[in-house]
């Protein structure tokens, strides 16, 4: 099962000279993170060959010519031009065909995946998710996907009577954090599915301390400041948020503590300075937490006890 279009060629009755595959795809123009989809593998206990899953993204076109197209019983087949053959995508050797051209200059393969398939599932049915391997940052313009019950890319080790059921299949886009860190370490309780957090402490104090990192690469993330509430939220969108809005995560961050406080004027001295609480009351001594002294030249500054 492919995306493409699905060829093979053999010459006379001992089918030699085999080859075969897939070319072309769908126009496609996101950056899934994944493909998801359910299976069921029926295999001969005596046999070790493996299915395999192939997909790739990719932009340009990619033409390779007199690539043998059909299967005949004599003489030779028909040489084609074929365009998009997963081989010349993928980079893979040829055993058939003549020179691989590519249009324009900067065609690329930017993702792939090749997963084997290599047991039974004994009659019942499985979900497998398999992450794309990406390897350029560039935006795509097609995709092919390709199910083999076979190992794909090598026809000896074909064997008859084993088979691959596909139901199911979905793009996964990725739209959680690996981590938040504030001063250089990861909250307290972090879990990409865990979405509300507390921390003690004035939020002004971490506005330059907030550290997060998206999941997935092809990702965005936001982050507003709500002075007003003492609130930090960090939304993070999948690649397909423009089709899919419910492809969304909002985090939020309390701080347990006051805004702030600026501006205090006194005439009250001491040799170290004065000392205030976050409240602006005069201290007599540094308390746990964070305090405000006023220094000997007048600057107000904050202490963290």
């Amino acid at each position: 099962m492919t995306l493409g279009t699905s060829w093979a060629t053999a010459k006379g009755m001992s089918g030699s000279n085999p080859d075969g595959g897939s070319f072309g795809g769908k126009e496609f123009n996101k950056r899934p993170d994944a493909i998801s989809f359910d299976y069921w593998r029926y295999i001969k206990r005596e046999t070790k060959e493996n299915a395999t899953i192939v997909a790739y993204l990719w932009k340009g076109t990619y033409t390779q010519k007199n690539v043998p197209g059909n299967t005949v019983i004599s003489g030779d087949p028909t040489p084609y031009d074929m365009t998009d053959r997963d081989r010349n995508i993928l980079g893979m050797p040829t055993d058939q065909g003549g020179d691989v051209t590519k249009a324009p200059d900067d065609a690329e393969c930017i993702a792939t995946i090749n997963y084997a398939i290599t047991s039974s599932t004994n009659g019942e049915w499985e979900t497998l998710t398999i992450p794309f391997e990406y390897k350029t940052s560039s935006t795509p313009e097609k995709i092919n996907i390709i199910f083999a019950a076979t190992d794909y890319f090598d026809r000896t080790k074909i064997v008859a009577d084993n088979y691959l059921c596909i139901d199911n299949v979905k793009y996964v886009y990725y739209h959680s954090l690996s981590d938040i860190k504030l001063n250089g370490t990861t909250i307290d309780g972090f879990n990409e599915n865990r979405t509300e957090y507390t921390v003690k402490g004035n939020m002004a104090d971490y506005k330059n301390a907030l550290d997060c990192t998206t999941k997935s690469a092809n990702s965005t993330k936001e982050v507003n400041w709500n002075e007003a509430n003492n609130v930090a939220t960090i939304t993070v969108k999948g690649n397909d948020y423009d089709v899919n809005p419910s492809s969304k995560t909002v985090y939020t961050i309390k701080f347990d503590g006051t805004v702030g406080i600026n501006g205090i004027t006194t005439s009250t001295t001491t040799a170290n300075g004065a000392i205030y609480d976050l409240s602006g009351r005069q201290l007599k001594t540094m308390q746990k937490g964070i305090n405000i002294v006023r220094g000997k030249d007048g600057k107000m500054i904050k202490v963290m006890k």
